[in-house]
């Protein structure tokens, strides 16, 4: 069961990370970054900064002395000890649907975002947050409330797909009417 999460997860980090069109030594921050899962498909030249919740890296037994990860509660926004710094791409790769206050951390992003920079968001599709698959997800994000949030948000959308599909092989055996597939999407954001 964890090869198929692992692989799920490695469809889902190249997507994104191909949508983003990363370029050479870019700084990339990754909201949500869980255990950096998202670095080990990155080029060696991107400047990598992670940031998550204390319980996560509690979770995971993570080394809360990496310097390439903070550890903050994300419902408060953006640390105040990376305010000042800007970034080229912003993951939030499966993020936004458990954050109850996503508009003000997107503004938050976009502040913190460098001219030419991306926001790249993936999310589930609707089906996942209506079937409970996942008791963390509060809120669900379709096509049109991505492109409604960047316009809120004074962004602009750059690309927006259903990019891939997450297909639980290991329910073959187990069938479950809630859990047939998920399509997940990917959007592109900058600023206008």
């Amino acid at each position: 069961m964890t090869n198929i999460k692992m692989d799920s997860d490695k469809i889902r980090f190249l997507a994104a990370i191909k949508a983003a069109e990363l370029k050479g030594d870019e700084k990339v921050l990754d909201l949500g970054c869980g255990r950096c899962a998202l670095k080990r498909f990155l080029p060696k030249s991107i400047n990598y900064t992670g940031i998550d919740f204390p319980a996560i890296g509690k979770h995971y037994g993570l080394d809360f002395k990496n310097k390439e990860i903070i550890y903050a509660n994300l419902e408060k926004g953006i640390p105040s000890k990376i305010k000042n710094r800007k970034f080229d791409v912003i993951f939030l790769l499966e993020v936004l649907e458990h954050i109850e206050h996503f508009k003000s951390l997107l503004i938050e992003c976009k502040e913190i975002l460098n001219k030419n920079g991306r926001i790249v968001i993936t999310t589930p599709s609707n089906m996942r947050f209506i079937t409970g698959e996942d008791k963390g997800h509060i809120h669900c994000f379709r096509k049109t409330n991505l492109k409604n949030l960047a316009i809120v948000c004074g962004l602009k959308i750059r690309k927006i797909q259903g990019a891939y599909i997450r297909i639980p092989f290991f329910e073959i055996y187990i069938p479950s009417r809630n859990k047939v597939y998920t399509e997940h999407f990917i959007c592109i954001m900058g600023k206008e």
